[in-house]
């Protein structure tokens, strides 16, 4: 892969999770192939895998559950072949007022300039008990 792809590669996953953590459901469309599965590492209520519907109804839930998204900080980034690696933090105040304070590795695979796989790694227990709540109040 091109030095330029590979670039190219890095810039999309970093939009993708930009959009994604600010809940802009028409920006993301168009970064993700309609077979996408997302995938939340681990055993909890959270964990599991996630298709184009569902990461649509997640993002689209994040402006409701937050005030201000959940302001991605990003780390590291680090691209080989059609994988692109993401360490970051999220901060933000959900919309209860309880700060969420959490910290990602997400691993994008990109098919044709669009995300077709994205594997998350983060604290799924805070998750569980801090964000999933408000989620299942607006997210399906």
């Amino acid at each position: 892969m091109s030095d330029k792809q590979t670039e190219a590669n890095k810039a999309l996953a970093a939009t993708f999770l930009k959009v994604l953590c600010v809940g802009d459901v028409e920006g993301l469309k168009p970064l993700m192939t309609d077979d996408i599965v997302a995938y939340a590492m681990g055993s909890a209520n959270i964990s599991g895998a996630r298709r184009y519907d569902d990461i649509v109804a997640v993002a689209s839930a994040f402006p409701v559950v937050t005030k201000s998204g959940l302001n991605p900080n990003i780390l590291s980034v680090t691209a080989e072949g059609d994988r692109v690696a993401i360490e970051w933090e999220g901060h933000c105040t959900l919309a209860n007022g309880a700060q969420y304070d959490n910290q990602y590795v997400m691993v994008f695979f990109v098919r044709d300039d669009k995300v077709y796989q994205l594997k998350e790694y983060f604290c799924t227990k805070l998750a569980d008990e801090v964000l999933v709540p408000l989620l299942s109040q607006v997210a399906p």
